[in-house]
């Protein structure tokens, strides 16, 4: 059996479905390549396939092959079928190669080759390429396989990419994140690099169980440390505590701990998750505050960082220094006649219940939304804690303006949902509406539809006016797409000209309306680049 929108057969999306959760679950890239190559080989039956991926000095690094002699180990960008793929981001299919000039002979037998890109966000990854012996073995359907395997493996490689980072992200912060066991050694399941630095420990000591994080305690903290993770755990909140480890060199140190339970489907603790940071310059610094208060002062005054000092009990705005005046366009006698109410846009409530955990050391991080002296409202992160400052106990709070940033993570988040030519939900987008269809659908018994609509004379208008033309047109039915269908209604662009609609509580009646609700809204023609041009769509319709 073939289905209509991609030629492929029963089998093959069956073998697809097949290996799907193991392309999803590669972390390794070569291990990635390599799996896929076999599975093009042993389950597919081609007999010379390839992946090649994209290095950072532009060039195609072979990463897995099956069945050439003498391949190609680098492709320069532009250079052969494969380098001209990556060059134009398109696949290309060539059923004789002696009618393609691109072609660069890895194997002198070779007759045919098939070659897709691996797209992720918009950037050459790398390529998936098949070849063949026999001329005309090859069609649109083995492409169409082929992009399927590379969408997958683009998955897996921005998966790859996201733990990668996540790993430099531990690594690079100043101190150890962790996950443990809830025993007296707190036995290590995971520990982040930054263990080191702060133990003199190496990760592996831990997890290797040479050294347990519970011998490090200082003995006079253990049974406090204990009491308290316990009476955190039982009443199911996090946990924060400061107290003194003995490093591998012996020396004292003091840290901070913020963590949590994790707990069981079957609501057992499973583990704790956490993170500990070296305090001890900290706790220094509150013993030595007041017999230092000029030096103190000195740095709050003049670091760059927004800085405020602030009475738990009141909100009172006991002092700012002048990074904060400049941000919040205040006199420091202006700041000091404010309190945090001024400026915080949360109620009064709510407020004073965000005090009360800095003060107690419940939370440090916060993100508020804080008013200027020009009414301007920016998002903010605070890291807040108690200082005692001359017997007073006030809040030290430093504020970074993230308006800008929250800015981008927004239009990115959009971005990677968001066809970008036409604004409409992508892909992606659009499996996650479908799969809430067919949730709904199984679990209510809420009908829904799918339409997939292919534009009939797109490709003609792109070769007689342009792709802008056709980039214009593309936009018009976005538009009239939009306005024909329900605000419940996806609409999605698949890519090209082909666009998708899930149709929520929609049965076979309504699904017949919508479609001739989208027959006339692109049966009108409109005008591009001064032609008059009618617009007419195959639909196909699955209820």
């Amino acid at each position: 059996m073939v289905t209509p929108d991609n030629g492929l057969t029963a089998d093959q999306l069956a073998i697809l479905q097949s290996i799907s959760a193991d392309v999803a679950a590669a972390v390794d890239p070569i291990a990635l390549a390599r799996h896929v190559v076999g599975e093009l080989h042993a389950r597919f039956g081609y007999e010379l396939p390839s992946v090649y991926l994209l290095q950072t000095d532009g060039s195609l690094r072979l990463a897995a092959q099956i069945g050439y002699a003498r391949p190609y180990e680098t492709i320069p960008v532009g250079r052969g079928v494969i380098g001209r793929v990556v060059h134009e981001q398109t696949p290309l299919l060539v059923r004789d190669v002696t009618a393609e000039p691109a072609f660069r002979f890895a194997d002198p037998e070779v007759a045919g080759e098939a070659c897709v890109p691996i797209l992720g966000d918009g950037q050459v990854l790398g390529v998936v390429n098949v070849e063949t012996r026999r001329a005309g073995l090859l069609t649109e359907r083995d492409v169409a396989l082929l992009e399927l395997l590379a969408r997958m493996m683009a998955v897996s490689l921005r998966n790859a990419e996201s733990q990668r980072s996540l790993k430099t992200l531990l690594s690079n912060l100043p101190g150890m994140a962790y996950r443990c066991r809830n025993d007296a050694d707190w036995t290590s399941e995971f520990v982040s690099e930054g263990c080191l630095e702060l133990t003199g420990y190496a990760a592996s000591a831990f997890l290797d169980q040479q050294v347990a994080f519970g011998d490090l305690i200082h003995p006079d903290d253990r049974a406090r440390l204990w009491d308290d993770t316990q009476a955190a755990l039982s009443a199911r909140r996090s946990f924060q505590q400061a107290y003194r480890i003995i490093t591998a060199s012996g020396a004292e140190k003091w840290v901070w701990e913020q963590g949590c339970g994790v707990w069981g489907a079957d609501g057992e603790l499973v583990a704790l998750e956490g993170f500990v940071a070296d305090i001890t310059e900290r706790v220094r610094a509150d013993e030595a505050l007041e017999a230092r208060a000029t030096q103190y002062r000195q740095m709050f005054e003049r670091n760059r960082a927004i800085q405020l000092l602030i009475d738990t009990d009141s909100g009172a705005i006991v002092e700012a220094n002048q990074a904060a005046c400049d941000f919040y366009g205040y006199s420091i006698e202006q700041m000091r006649t404010k309190t945090i109410a001024d400026i915080n846009q949360l109620s009064g409530t709510e407020l004073q219940a965000e005090m009360s955990r800095a003060a107690t050391q419940e939370r440090t991080y916060f993100v508020f939304q804080h008013r200027l002296a020009s009414g301007a409202v920016r998002d903010v992160e605070v890291h807040s804690g108690p200082v005692n400052i001359g017997g007073r106990q006030l809040l030290y709070s430093i504020v970074h303006d993230i308006t800008e940033r929250k800015r981008t993570e927004e239009a990115l988040a959009h971005q990677a949902l968001h066809d970008g030519l036409t604004g409409l939900p992508n892909r992606l987008l659009l499996q996650d509406r479908l799969t809430q269809a067919i949730r709904m659908a199984e679990r209510d018994g809420r009908p829904f539809a799918l339409c997939v609509i292919d534009l009939d004379r797109f490709k003609d208008v792109n070769d007689t006016l342009g792709h802008l033309a056709g980039d214009q047109l593309l936009q018009e039915v976005a538009f009239r797409l939009r306005q024909a269908l329900r605000a419940s209604d996806t609409v999605a662009r698949l890519g090209g000209d082909e666009f998708a609609l899930v149709l929520p509580d929609a049965d076979a009646s309504a699904a017949m309306l919508a479609a001739q609700k989208v027959v006339e809204c692109l049966g009108a023609s409109l005008e591009l680049e001064g032609h008059e041009v009618a617009v007419g769509a195959s639909l196909g319709i699955a209820v």
